[in-house]
């Protein structure tokens, strides 16, 4: 799926990622830019943008783009940064043995799949 990040308050598009595979970014969480300067970002709004198809096709509609509205950071805000975008490979979120990201870990159990995850606990993958 492409990413495409855009600050809310100009409307420029800060950065964009082919094939992005990792958990999409939730309202609120805290990402970091890498393109140039590091820096900060809260999610505002996440949109979902779907290819074009005909009225009466209502499953299988493929994802076009998943645009992310942020705002700068405010030094000290928010939780701690749950994605890196613009540096390949590196990591925050450690991925666990289901799949899933340890931030969609509750304490007891994975949150993933809308709560369907059969995981019953957050185990780093190997």
């Amino acid at each position: 799926m492409n990413l495409l990040i855009v600050d809310s308050g100009t409307g420029q598009e800060l950065l964009t990622e082919s094939e992005w595979k990792e958990e999409p970014p939730r309202v609120g969480d805290i990402i970091e830019l890498h393109c140039g300067e590091t820096e900060r970002y809260v999610v505002e709004e996440v949109d979902w943008v779907f290819e074009k198809t005909s009225a009466a096709k209502r499953d299988d509609v493929s994802l076009r783009t998943l645009k992310v509205l942020v705002r700068p950071a405010v030094e000290g805000e928010g939780a701690p940064v749950r994605a890196v975008v613009g540096v390949p490979g590196e990591q925050k979120d450690p991925e666990c043995e289901c799949g899933h990201r340890e931030s969609r870990h509750a304490p007891m159990r994975c949150t993933g799949d809308a709560g369907r995850c059969q995981c019953t606990g957050f185990k780093a993958k190997a």
